[in-house]
């Protein structure tokens, strides 16, 4: 199985063949199951409103072509999957921005003992 990213579920659903390269389309034509997880609908639909993507069709239609129309698995966010999730994205940022947990901790306190 193939869990696509949001981003080349895109490309591939669009055929920007250009961007996604053939080995990738190769290697996603050559599977038996795709998948993508349902927080990627979310994200398509957040760019989507944002302008941050132009689709080709109505977003309920590009969903309907994404998923139904091309027999890929929509995956759920399970509860481990989402705390899973959020605590690495946070790990990530932390070592993105190269900030100590110190840090964070000292904002934190100065915001709540201006709020009290």
């Amino acid at each position: 199985m193939i869990i696509m990213d949001t981003h080349i579920w895109l490309w591939w659903i669009n055929e920007d063949f250009d961007i996604l390269g053939q080995a990738r389309n190769d290697l996603i034509q050559s599977e038996e199951m795709v998948a993508v997880s349902a927080i990627s609908c979310f994200e398509v639909a957040w760019l989507d409103a944002h302008n941050r993507i132009q689709l080709p069709c109505k977003r309920t239609n590009w969903f309907e072509k994404a998923l139904e129309g091309s027999d890929i698995n929509l995956l759920p966010i399970t509860p481990a999957i989402e705390n899973n999730g959020v605590r690495l994205s946070l790990l990530w940022l932390l070592e993105k921005l190269s900030i100590d947990i110190s840090v964070i901790l000292y904002i934190l306190k100065y915001i709540y003992i201006q709020e009290v």
